[in-house]
């Protein structure tokens, strides 16, 4: 998977990184997984993040994404570079240099109302707390 992608490679645990450089508005990767009515819980015998990695893709509906898919990979930021369309498809928000780490912002992705993490990406717009349903990049 992460040498056969032309844009985009993985640095295991550390995120996903521009091989080239990438235009604004450009497609970098399709992202894909199983649609499921409830997001699991710690509580759950079978919750793992090696087999559960959910984005919220509308009200009380989550993608969980597949194994091989490289959304698993990619890092939150405040100041994102991309960010998540839902016919599937991560794409650049602005210019992304190639050796450039490519972010998101999880706040887009998650559609649980109570769902929040605090925030160590040091941009200049952190948010200190990253909460669900603020969807200012989400694209239909």
């Amino acid at each position: 998977m992460n040498s056969l992608h032309p844009l985009v490679r993985i640095k295991e645990h550390m995120g996903i990184f521009a091989k080239k450089d990438i235009g604004a508005g450009q497609a970098i990767f399709h992202y894909f997984g199983t649609s499921i009515t409830k997001p699991p819980t710690i509580d759950d015998k079978a919750f793992s993040p090696l087999y559960f990695n959910t984005i919220g893709i509308s009200d009380g509906v989550w993608l969980n994404l597949d194994h091989d898919c490289l959304l698993r990979y990619i890092n939150h930021s405040c100041s994102p570079s991309a960010y998540v369309e839902r016919d599937g498809i991560i794409r650049a928000m602005r210019n992304i240099n190639v050796g450039e780490e490519i972010t998101i912002d999880y706040a887009t992705t998650e559609s649980d109302p109570y769902w929040s993490m605090e925030c160590s990406c040091k941009s200049e717009n952190c948010k200190g707390i990253v909460k669900a349903g603020e969807r200012p990049y989400w694209k239909a």
